[in-house]
């Protein structure tokens, strides 16, 4: 049975990529999943509480983690980029390094 009603894709998981300088997570969620639940996934990962992570959209805005992904228009295969908080209380700015191909020059 193939359905193509909205009320299936609701529930359709999906993954997205949280990417911090040369790392990138393949994190899999569902659309209604909170930001908040996110990030605890994500510190599994990195071993800092998900107080000291801040997920950004592909903009540059800052994702409100009690929002859900759905609320937020994050969709499957989205880019989120991830910033820690540093020692002095301020978060890093976002760096994301693209990998370079071997024919590109240096």
């Amino acid at each position: 049975h193939i359905c193509c009603c909205c009320c299936c894709k609701k529930t359709m998981s999906m993954y997205i990529r949280i990417k911090r300088k040369k790392q990138t997570l393949f994190v899999h969620c569902e659309p209604s999943e909170l930001i908040l639940d996110i990030k605890e996934k994500i510190s599994k990962f990195t071993q800092l509480p998900s107080l000291k992570v801040r997920l950004l959209s592909e903009d540059g805005s800052i994702l409100n983690e009690k929002e859900s992904l759905a609320q937020q228009s994050v969709v499957n295969d989205q880019e989120i980029h991830m910033v820690f908080q540093q020692k002095d209380g301020s978060f890093e700015k976002p760096a994301v390094e693209k990998p370079k191909l071997p024919f590109e020059e240096n």
